[in-house]
């Protein structure tokens, strides 16, 4: 296994040489401000991380101040790394999604492997890939990749007893997406909950989770406040909580727009993640073996549908996690109708794994490849 993840990394690395010698520039407008808020963090100090500027875009979303405050900094932190070490600051942002996503695939793998065999990891793994979610976000800079990557850490973690590794995804999930990223951490105590039917300790670090997310807030407001002379989370909440995502309930019942937005979300999950979706008629075949695999799986995609039904506005990638948890769930009943044949080896499996990943980057890549011309500075 140590020899495949080496040759996805070298993979990973080649892929991200491809890249910052091309002139890719995403066609979707939150990637596109990313990258240039990257570009700009690279020349400021480190002292300065904390207030990122719109860089021409405040029309986007507030004209008040240069500052962004849509979301909290922790997405801009690792490609602002790679862009003061010298990276083309433009690319950083996608070449950090070739690497989240890898990540994400390995941790996919180490949490599967738990309960099932090598092969039917690896095949779900590649299926994970074989889907338009997938292909949609091969390369693009903004909140899911990473987010998916905090997800499937914390629930590695979790399984496997590394309870203090899970509490720092949940705080990596909630610095990248803000209140939403915080459906981690009770998706970790209701996993744990189930699974083992024990209360104390999950609610423990649930709490522990939350205390810890408070101080750090309370840290990042003050640095904010130092560095602008403003708030953030003045901003933050009355833009991303009440601003927009619950006016609709201003002019309809509460219920009318939770009914709305749960069949909404309800239908995205099984559209959106389809083919594999269609293993749910073979959910019969699960064996007992793969109980804590759909019942993680189910801990992620109730809960990502009730909270996002809770709001007016709607979008598929808000649920972008949950997708992949739903496509798990059909794969693996899939994978149970009958015995896998002989010939499919894991070498074979991940071989075909890695060159999904460099077609679906080469797609990604050409696909794109004249769009900087509408774009560039």
């Amino acid at each position: 296994m140590r020899h495949f993840f080496l040759i996805s990394i070298l993979t990973t690395l080649f892929c991200s040489t491809v890249l910052l010698t091309s002139p890719y520039i995403a066609r979707e407008n939150d990637s596109r401000l990313y990258a240039r808020i990257v570009n700009d963090q690279a020349e400021r100090p480190w002292s300065e991380f904390i207030a990122p500027k719109w860089n021409g875009a405040e029309h986007y979303a507030e004209t008040e101040t240069p500052y962004f405050r849509d979301h909290l900094a922790g997405i801009f932190f690792l490609p602002t790394i790679f862009a003061k070490l010298g990276m083309n600051g433009m690319q950083a942002t996608y070449v950090c999604s070739l690497l989240y996503k890898t990540l994400t695939l390995f941790f996919f793998f180490l949490w599967l492997r738990q309960y099932v065999s090598t092969e039917i990891a690896g095949l779900i793994v590649l299926g994970l890939q074989l889907n338009p979610q997938s292909m949609n976000y091969t390369l693009r800079a903004n909140h899911e990749a990473l987010l998916l990557l905090f997800m499937v850490f914390g629930i590695w973690a979790n399984n496997t007893k590394r309870y203090s590794l899970a509490i720092m995804a949940c705080v990596g999930s909630y610095l990248t997406k803000g209140l939403p990223g915080l459906i981690l951490a009770g998706i970790l105590a209701l996993e744990t909950v189930w699974h083992h039917r024990k209360l104390l300790w999950p609610s423990l670090r649930f709490v522990s989770t939350l205390l810890i997310v408070v101080g750090i807030s309370y840290a990042y407001e003050q640095w904010f406040k130092n560095v602008t002379g403003y708030s953030f989370f003045e901003k933050y909440i009355s833009t991303q909580i009440m601003g927009r995502s619950v006016e609709g309930a201003k002019q309809v019942s509460f219920f009318v727009v939770m009914l709305k937005s749960l069949g909404y979300y309800s239908s995205r999950i099984l559209s959106y993640a389809l083919p594999w979706t269609i293993g749910i008629f073979a959910i019969k075949k699960f064996k007992p073996t793969d109980k804590p695999i759909w019942q993680s799986c189910l801990c992620v995609v109730v809960p990502y549908v009730v909270f996002f039904s809770l709001f007016n506005r709607t979008a598929s990638r808000y649920i972008y996690p949950a997708f992949y948890f739903a496509m798990i769930i059909g794969l693996l009943a899939l994978l149970r109708i009958k015995h896998l044949p002989n010939w499919l080896k894991p070498k074979h499996i991940a071989i075909t794994n890695m060159v999904t990943y460099v077609v679906l980057f080469a797609g990604s890549l050409i696909s794109n490849w004249n769009n900087y011309l509408e774009f560039k500075e």
